[in-house]
Parts: structure tokens; C-alpha cells; sequence
């Protein structure tokens, strides 16, 4: 009897269960189907303006944040399950390859390597807030305008959902995100490459109650100059600036050096090769302008042509020891080139204003030879000569004898 009574009540319980299981699958079955939007766009570009609206709320009650986490499920693990020893191993592993935990060799900590700070965003182009009028899909249309240049630079564009539960983004008629991007209620995207100097279209497919707003930015990283090779230079030569965010092309770059603009010659988005401006010298101020967006000036000295003003002799042999004198002459020797007739000279000494240098085997005699100064490719005027013969005439100022 008691084994009949054990054995009815063991049934009654599983039928229960059973019962029970069967309710809660048809409940989640349900609450799935009630969440999503009641009606939704095509893939295609198209305006909703007349399509009936929804007649019921969304079952996330018209959270204005679609994009948070949605609850756990029946099948999700406890949130106070203890980790196994496979994850205590895998967050050591994860920390010591991002330095947290890092050592040296013989046991000492690694000194943290200092992170760089983000470099300035400057603003390109903003939209106004999109609004939602009506519980429904509504379709705006808008367009992102680019100048000559900004096609080449880097492009970060950002699309802001405030309310919104469902969200299409079309460029130039293709598909350029959905609701599933958005993460949070921001989406960052890289358009560098995807967007053509002039209008690009862009349209927002958007699903929300009355007074959700959508809005996007389009930025670009400041240019910045971390170095410029060689530190100092004459005048046309040429130098390599380098840093980051330049455009991937010489066609978006311009390089300002004081008032004079320099050539570009080549260059990507972290080098930029140039011819510096004539008639400049002293400490200038670099800007590499990318897209128009212009860097923080990068100070650089420019060494000014040489000068030569004269000779302590008019008439000299090959040979003979004579002083050049003039102005922006190096004070090391090896930078000054001198030259006589197109042949270069020995210099066994140099003042910025001075140089002593001995004639170099040549044809003589030879009248009326330039005697030119050149610091890299800047060089001194050709309007200095000196006679190349046998007899040697001191420039005393009282002509030949």
C-alpha cells in the first residue's frame, strides 16, 4: 500500500515538472516574438513617411537605451560561480602580456612604459539632431562634404543614438551599419578611404518613439611633428619631417616653413619629404598642414646662404694660402665646401666669417676665376675672382704694381 501511495505521488510530481517546463518555454517563446520593432526596412533606400505605424509599444517597454545588456537567462552561470584554475591562469597570463605584471630578468619590477596621450581631434563636419516625430520608422537624409585633400587624411565618424530602438546607416547607397554595431549608444567608425572629395550621401533608417534623436560627427587627428632631419640645414635643401596623422598622399599635405610655403616631394601618413623656401634662415616655424587641418608649429633652424665679401689677394699661384672673407661661414670646417674656378680647395681653418684656404693645383695662368662658398647646396654669390698666375699680388687695396 505504501509502495502504491510512493509510486502515485513520484508520478504526480514529474507531471508537475513537466507541466511546468512545457509553460515556461511557451512564456520565453512569447516575450522573444514581442521584442522586435513592428515593421522594418528593406535593405534598399526608401522613405517611410507614409508606412502605418506601430500600434504597440516595443516589449523593452521604449527603453531609451536599446543597447544595454539585456537580463541573464535561465541558462546563464551564477554571477558568484567560482572561477576554475584554468581562468585564475588564464588572468595571470593576460596581465603579464599587457605589463601589469611584468618583470625584469633578475627579478625587479619593468618600469611602466608611459602611454602616449590622444592626439587633438579637430572637427570637420556635424549634423544637426535627427528627431523622431512618431512611434515608426522615419528615414533622414543627409550629406558629408569633403574639400580637396580630406579624402587623404584620417577620418573617425561617430554616430550618436539617444532613444533610438533600431537603426540602419546607408553611405552612397550602400549599407553601412545596423543597430547590432552599436554597442553603447555611440558607434566610431574609420572612413578614410570610404569617403570621396565633394557630397556623400548618407541616410539614417531609424525606429523610436517621439523625441528619440540621432546625430553624427566627422573628425580628424591633429597633424604632429616629432622630428625633422637634418636638425639644421641650408637653404633648398632637402629634409624629412616626420610624425603621424599626415596624409597617406602628397596630394592632401601642404608644408608651411615661417611665411614661404616648401615642396612637397613625397610622403605618407608619417614622413614628409621637402625642399625648404629660399630667402629664409635663422630659427623657423614648420606646420605640415594635412587636409587643410595645420599641425603645432615645429621650431627648425635654417642655416642662411654663406657670403663672400673678399680675398687678401687678387693674384695668386696653385698652391698659395689665401683668406676668404664673408659671412655664414661654419665654424667647422668640414661643412664648408670652397671651390676656385670649380675646383675644390684645402680649408685649414674657419670663422663664421673667415676661411683659410690654400689654391688647388690647377691650370694657370687663368684670369678673373670665382671663388664661391657652399654650406650642403646653399652656396655664396660668384661675383668674387682671383687671378691664378705665377706672381703673387697682396690686395692692398692700391692695385697692381
Amino acid at each position: 500500500m505504501y509502495k502504491s501511495a510512493l509510486g502515485a505521488l513520484a508520478l504526480s510530481l514529474s507531471l508537475g515538472l513537466a507541466v511546468g517546463a512545457a509553460g515556461a518555454q511557451t512564456q520565453q517563446r512569447t516575450a522573444s516574438s514581442a521584442s522586435a520593432p513592428a515593421s522594418s526596412p528593406t535593405d534598399g533606400i526608401q522613405t517611410y513617411g507614409s508606412q502605418k505605424a506601430a500600434t504597440e509599444v516595443p516589449s523593452n517597454g521604449g527603453n531609451p537605451n536599446p543597447t544595454a545588456a539585456p537580463a541573464a537567462t535561465t541558462n546563464a552561470a551564477p554571477a558568484s560561480a567560482p572561477k576554475s584554475k584554468t581562468d585564475k591562469a588564464d588572468t595571470k597570463t593576460a596581465s603579464a602580456a599587457v605589463g601589469t605584471n611584468a618583470k625584469t630578468t633578475d627579478g625587479a619590477a619593468a618600469p611602466a612604459r608611459p602611454k602616449r596621450k590622444p592626439d587633438e581631434m579637430l572637427p570637420v563636419q556635424a549634423s544637426k539632431p535627427m528627431v523622431s516625430t512618431k512611434l515608426g520608422w522615419q528615414t533622414f537624409e543627409d550629406y558629408i562634404t569633403l574639400k580637396q585633400g580630406q579624402d587623404q587624411i584620417p577620418l573617425t565618424m561617430t554616430v550618436t543614438n539617444s532613444g533610438y530602438q533600431s537603426l540602419v546607416l546607408h553611405l552612397n547607397g550602400s549599407k553601412l551599419a545596423t543597430e547590432k554595431d552599436f554597442k553603447t549608444n555611440t558607434l566610431a567608425m574609420q572612413m578614410a578611404g570610404a569617403l570621396a572629395v565633394g557630397d556623400n550621401k548618407f541616410v539614417i533608417q531609424a525606429f523610436g518613439k517621439p523625441g528619440s534623436k540621432v546625430s553624427w560627427t566627422l573628425e580628424t587627428p591633429r597633424a604632429v611633428i616629432t622630428d625633422i632631419q637634418p636638425t639644421t640645414k641650408g637653404v633648398a635643401n632637402k629634409v624629412t619631417i616626420s610624425g603621424r596623422n599626415f596624409a597617406k598622399t602628397i596630394a592632401g599635405d601642404q608644408v608651411q616653413v615661417g611665411a614661404k610655403w616648401a615642396t612637397v616631394l613625397s610622403g605618407d601618413s608619417r614622413k614628409v619629404l621637402v625642399t625648404l623656401p629660399t630667402g629664409l634662415s635663422g630659427k623657423q616655424k614648420v606646420v605640415v598642414l594635412a587636409g587643410g587641418f595645420a599641425s603645432k608649429p615645429y621650431e627648425y633652424e635654417l642655416k642662411a646662404a654663406p657670403v663672400v665679401t673678399g680675398l687678401d689677394f687678387v693674384s695668386a699661384p696653385p698652391g698659395q694660402a689665401i683668406i676668404i672673407m664673408g659671412s655664414g661661414f661654419s665654424p667647422v670646417a668640414k661643412d664648408n665646401i670652397a671651390t676656385i674656378g670649380g675646383v675644390p680647395a684645402t680649408i685649414t681653418s674657419c670663422t663664421p666669417t673667415q676661411l683659410n684656404v690654400v689654391i688647388p693645383e690647377m691650370y694657370y695662368p687663368q684670369w678673373n676665376v670665382p671663388v664661391v662658398v657652399k654650406i650642403g647646396t646653399a652656396e655664396s654669390n660668384k661675383n668674387i675672382m682671383i687671378n691664378i698666375q705665377t706672381r703673387v699680388i697682396p690686395n692692398d687695396g692700391a692695385g697692381e704694381m
